[in-house]
């Protein structure tokens, strides 16, 4: 025969069961419908446009803030938006795919194409900035032969030419890489040299 001491504590640990399981079915619901969303906003709201894209992907965010695919593919879709739009309308574009890069690199700041990106938006403003940016990546990544060419690219964007040629030298052992790479800073250096 149990204790009452005994079925108070075996009610306690059924109700702090019931509890973490309704939490956890709570969250899994709500995961499950923001991916349904994204994959929504991914593969079927091309007849909605951009807005439907950005929208259900605004929904899944707020829904579940954890998804690092949801916030790239918003912030590409709002560049290609940019890049499809009048001069006068291409900041406000920029600023939103910025914004939603933002987002995702706050889940995942080692996420290649949502860095890629950023640095492509810093550079439509500030090249110094991108190459920073880029810079800061390339340091985690540092094996990948094609962000060391991108990192040449953004410094001889920049007009920091001596820093371009710094990121040429990893490439030496690659030729066909490191010739790619040389006409970045042969284009900013022009015919005189």
């Amino acid at each position: 025969m149990q204790t009452n001491w005994a079925r108070v504590v075996q009610r306690l640990c059924g109700i702090t069961l019931a509890a973490i399981s309704i939490v956890l079915l709570v969250h899994g619901a709500k995961a499950s419908l923001a991916h349904a969303l994204y994959f929504q906003s991914k593969y079927a709201a091309h007849s909605e446009g951009v807005h439907g894209v950005l929208r259900r992907n605004e929904d899944a965010f707020r829904l579940y803030p954890f998804n690092a695919h949801s916030c790239a593919w918003a912030a590409q879709r709002a560049h290609l938006e940019a890049l499809s739009r009048p001069r006068y309308e291409k900041q406000v574009w920029y600023e939103l795919a910025e914004w939603w890069c933002d987002r995702g690199l706050r889940l995942n700041p080692h996420r290649r194409d949502l860095r890629r990106l950023k640095s492509r938006l810093l550079g439509y403003r500030d090249p110094a900035a991108a190459a920073r940016d880029w810079a800061d990546y390339v340091e985690w990544h540092f094996w990948d032969p094609a962000n060391h060419i991108r990192l040449v690219e953004l410094y001889a964007a920049a007009g920091e030419i001596d820093k371009a040629e710094e990121a040429l030298a990893v490439l030496k052992s690659r030729p066909r890489d490191y010739a790619k790479a040389v006409r970045y800073i042969d284009k900013v250096r022009g015919p005189e040299m």
